[in-house]
Order: C-alpha cells, then sequence, then structure tokens
C-alpha cells in the first residue's frame, strides 16, 4: 500500500538563499516576491521561477511570470533560439536519460548539436551524467522532460519516434537484442505498427527468458492489442496464436493460469481454421497440459495425442516431446502404466531429433514413478539414474536435485536408508532454488520412513515448512486465494505430521523387511 507523506515547504530564508543562489546578481524586490509568492516553498519551483523572471529580464513584469511550473517550463523553452529548442524537444523523444550519438543522428537539421547541448546544461534543462560509459545526458527534472515532449505535435511525435527506431537499428545492428525493449518503445508510438509487433513481440520472449514474468505480461498484453487494432489476416491471427502459445511459463508466474486456458480456449476455433499443422500441434499440446492441469485427464489426453502426433508430423520435435509428455502424466494418473511408459520411449525419441533437456527428464522421472508404482524398483532406479545422468550432462542443477530426490524415495521405501540419505543429501546441495524446500520436503519424508522423525525428520520437514517463499515477486490475490508456495508450505506441514503419525508403522515395516531379506 503506497503511503503519502506530506513535505513542508521551505521557511521564507531558505527560499531566498536558493533564490540568491540561482542568479548570477541580486534579483530585485519585486522580483524576489513574485518568486517567493508564487514557489510556496517548493525548491524546484523556486529554481525555475528565478530563472524565468531572469531570463524574461527588463523585457516584463515579473507578475508575467507563469503561475505553474510546467508553464514556467514551457516559457523557459519558448524563449530558446528554435534549434536549441528542436534538439530540447527531441532529446525528450529520447527519455529522461539520453545518449547525444544518438540524438546527433537525428537531428540532422539543427547545426552543432553539441553545442546546444552545451547551452541546454548552462541553463540547466540538461545535464551530463558522470560515469565510466560513453557520455550520456538526462533531463534535471522529468517535468521539463514532460514539457518539451508536450510541446511537440502528434504527429511530430510519431514522426521522431520512427525515426529514432530506425536510427536505433543502424546504429547497433548486430546488437538489436540489447535495445529490444527500447525499439518497441519508439516503434509502438509510431504509425509503423509491423515494426512495434516485431520488437514487442521479441521484448515479451527477452522478459520470459529473464523470468520477468509482469513485464512480460505487460509487454503481451501491449501486442495483442496492436493486433486487435489489425484485419484479421492468416498472418495476424498465425501472430496472436504464435504468442499465445508462448505464455505458459509467464502466465503461471503470475498466478493467471485460467486466463491463459481461456484463451486458448477462445482461440481453438481460429487455430483449426488456420490449418498449420506445427502451430496447430503446439496449441494442442498446450491444451493438454492446461486439461491435466486443471484435473480433466480424458481431455488433456485427447489434446495432448493430438498435439503431439500434429507436431511430429511437421517436425516440431521439441513441441511434440511437450506434448507427449502431457499424454504420459495423464496416462500415469489413469493408472494406464504400460501406456504410460509408451509415451516415454515416444518423448525419447522426439527429443533425440531436438534436445530439451527438462522434457527428456521429465519422462525419465514419470516413467521411474510409474515403475515405483508397480513395484519394479530396478526399472524404477535406472530411470532415476538416467534422469540424474542426463540433467548432470546438461549442468542442470534443478533437474539434478529433482532426480536425486526421486532416488532417495526410491531407495527410503525399498529400506536401503544409507544410499536414500545419500541421494537427499545430494539434492539439497543441487538445488538451486534458494529456499530449497521441495527437496527437503522429500528428504524429510526418508527421515520419518526410516523410523528416526524425532531426530531428523522434524527438523528437516520444520524448514522445508517454514522456509522463505520460491517466488518474490507475487501479485496481489483476492482474497482466499493463496500462492502455490504458501500453500505447498502448507501442504508441507501436513504432510509432515502425517509422517510423524506413521512413523513407527514405518520403522516396524522396514525392519521387518531387513528381517525377511536376511532370511
Amino acid at each position: 500500500m503506497a503511503v503519502q507523506i506530506a513535505l513542508r515547504p521551505l521557511a521564507l530564508t531558505d527560499s531566498l538563499d536558493i533564490v540568491r543562489s540561482v542568479a548570477s546578481h541580486e534579483p530585485s524586490g519585486s522580483a524576489i516576491d513574485v518568486t517567493l509568492t508564487k514557489a510556496e516553498g517548493n525548491p524546484f519551483f523556486l529554481e525555475e521561477l528565478t530563472r524565468a523572471v531572469l531570463e524574461q529580464g527588463a523585457s516584463g513584469a515579473p507578475e508575467a511570470v507563469p503561475d505553474t511550473i510546467k508553464g514556467v517550463l514551457a516559457a523557459r523553452a519558448d524563449r530558446l533560439p528554435n534549434p536549441t529548442k528542436r534538439v530540447l524537444q527531441t532529446a525528450s523523444v529520447l527519455g529522461r536519460e539520453f545518449s547525444p550519438r544518438l540524438l546527433k543522428a537525428i537531428c540532422t537539421d539543427s547545426g552543432d548539436v553539441m553545442r546546444h547541448l552545451s547551452e541546454l546544461a548552462r541553463l540547466e534543462f540538461i545535464h551530463e551524467l558522470p560515469g565510466p560509459r560513453e557520455q550520456w545526458y538526462a533531463f534535471k527534472h522529468v517535468l521539463t522532460q514532460e514539457v518539451a515532449y508536450e510541446s511537440l505535435s502528434i504527429a511530430r511525435r510519431q514522426s521522431l519516434h520512427e525515426t529514432t527506431g530506425k536510427t536505433l537499428e543502424s546504429l547497433y545492428p548486430d546488437r538489436l537484442d540489447e535495445y529490444d525493449e527500447m525499439l518497441a518503445h519508439h516503434f509502438s508510438r509510431s504509425p509503423n505498427t509491423e515494426k512495434a509487433l516485431e520488437y514487442l513481440d521479441r521484448a515479451n520472449a527477452n522478459a520470459d527468458k529473464a523470468n520477468a514474468a509482469h513485464e512480460a505480461i505487460a509487454l503481451f498484453d501491449r501486442v495483442m492489442a496492436l493486433l486487435d487494432g489489425l484485419p484479421e489476416t492468416r498472418l495476424t491471427l498465425e501472430r496472436r496464436l504464435s504468442l499465445i502459445v508462448r505464455q505458459g511459463v509467464v502466465f503461471e508466474s503470475v498466478w493467471r493460469m485460467p486466463d491463459w486456458y481461456q484463451l486458448l480456449l477462445r482461440f481453438e476455433d481460429a487455430a483449426v481454421r488456420l490449418g498449420e499443422p506445427g502451430l496447430l500441434g503446439t496449441f494442442y499440446g498446450r491444451l493438454g497440459w492446461l486439461e491435466w492441469y486443471f484435473g480433466d485427464t480424458d481431455r488433456s489426453i485427447e489434446a495432448a495425442a493430438r498435439g503431439a502426433t500434429l507436431c511430429e508430423a511437421a517436425g516440431n520435435y521439441e513441441d511434440a516431446g511437450q506434448a507427449f509428455i502431457a499424454w504420459q502424466v495423464s496416462l500415469f494418473n489413469r493408472a494406464e502404466y504400460a501406456q504410460s511408459l509408451c509415451r516415454k520411449d515416444d518423448v525419447l525419441r522426439v527429443m533425440a531429433r531436438s534436445f530439451n533437456v527438462h522434457w527428456h527428464t521429465r519422462a525419465l522421472h514419470v516413467a521411474a514413478l510409474t515403475h515405483c508404482r508397480l513395484g519394479e524398483w530396478k526399472e524404477a532406479i535406472a530411470a532415476g539414474d538416467e534422469e540424474l545422468r542426463t540433467a548432470g550432462e546438461a549442468a542442470d542443477d534443478l533437474e539434478a536435485a529433482t532426480a536425486a530426490i526421486l532416488l532417495a524415495l526410491v531407495y527410503g521405501d525399498q529400506g536401503d536408508l544409507p544410499r536414500a540419505f545419500q541421494y537427499g543429501e545430494l539434492a539439497v546441495q543441487k538445488s538451486p532454488l534458494p529456499d530449497k524446500s521441495g527437496v527437503r520436503r522429500g528428504l524429510a519424508l526418508v527421515w520419518c520412513r526410516s523410523g528416526a522423525p524425532r531426530r531428523r525428520g522434524v527438523e528437516t520437514g520444520t524448514t522445508a515448512c517454514g522456509g522463505p517463499p520460491r517466488f518474490k515477486r507475487l501479485p496481489d490475490l483476492p482474497s482466499g486465494q493463496r500462492p502455490w508456495p504458501d500453500g505447498r508450505t502448507g501442504v508441507s506441514a501436513a504432510r509432515l505430521r502425517q509422517h510423524l503419525v506413521d512413523a513407527s508403522r514405518h520403522g516396524h515395516a522396514l525392519s521387518a523387511s531387513r528381517q525377511r531379506r536376511s532370511s
């Protein structure tokens, strides 16, 4: 919740000190009186009013100075020579901070741009930024930039934004990825919708890769709004669908999976009508995951099977792997274990064509769980070992931690506690997540099943329950809704309580199992 803090105006003597510090000579009494009265103790207003009164000089009475800070700034800018004013206005289009190199490339009709910048700095419209990078300037105050920008006509603003975008492309052709967001900003404020769509889409993808989910969602909404204003051609529809199917991680990160699901349902008929096999396969693969996510196993299998078939036929092997995984998981949930294991083979087959460590290891993980359900411990361990080896070769610590905690649980269920603890500790060591709560929950379960919950199970499980939330940037949620991290903490606590209750039975069972093996 934002808090407003009311700042007291400067005292009369302090205000007078500011006026005298700005003026190169003692202002007249009437000028001081008007400045102090209109500024009402606001330091920035005091500075700008003093400059406005001094610049006005004998050409007008001090009382004629505008009553608002924006009015004062506009009056000061209007008194600038036209070339200097054009440089100020163009700089306002570039942003609060700007590069003289870019400004000079745009201002081709204003003479010596650096001379104008020096004059603007002398008049304290702008100032040079310190630092080791190439020379940069900044507006002294955001209001100065706003006034200069608002003095441009809408047509002139749009033209300058487009020129800025094109100039950036020509200046940095090999570094466009670094400027995607800036290019998206400028082209989206120009008539060049094609370029705006290109760079907004790229900026959305970059934000997704950087785990900047809220920024990615905002960019996604801007692309969708631009597409809404275009005729619904095949190209527009293909762009829209390609954008939507790519947003899964983004929507999940901000707890908006129902919104993503509704988007897919809304555009399902359009995707079928478009008839582009690879894109349609990706679309149904994502829909299969969402049907599983919301608990409709039958519809998940139907959509994922369709998606996997279409993607593989179109040579889109990575998305085929994702669809096969959704199919595999849904079959596992329906206890159709033989079919689920067949889908694992399908995943590995397409991953051989286009490797993705996440889908490859997921398929092995689900296969290991399937073998556990069937009591096939040797096969479960083999699948877990392969999962761990694949994650290690790909240097993916998160997948390695997931594989290790699975092996810890499998060995724990077999009664091989030394190996169970070995893999459990490996999982904690490998997990790149700050709280490590997921793997600590698994390790707590191993300790509880060992018959020694009071020694280590409580300690480890409590750490998992009480650790800090995994995600730091959480949106405000409606009353009654809880984000996954807290929800999972509650699940951890409930599971820990249940395993403590069952611990003695687990201990007796393991002892009996060991006795049977020794006999």
